[in-house]
């Protein structure tokens, strides 16, 4: 028996769900590291995905 199996959605459409809605934020992430580091980069990715993932919304990233 699977956590999901009680809820709406299927993990298979959760995971592709999850990536879609991070794919930006991974490409602003892959763009960056040429220019700073790739850990800096990946940090930064993942902090912006925490806090999308808490509520946060962000403006269409590179466009400020």
């Amino acid at each position: 028996m699977y956590l999901y199996d009680h809820m709406y959605f299927h993990p298979y459409d959760l995971k592709h769900e999850t990536l879609a809605v991070t794919a930006p934020v991974v490409n602003h992430g892959l763009k960056e590291a040429k220019e700073t580091s790739y850990p800096y980069a990946l940090k930064q990715a993942a902090a912006i995905s925490y806090l999308m993932g808490k509520g946060y919304n962000f403006p269409p990233l590179g466009k400020s």
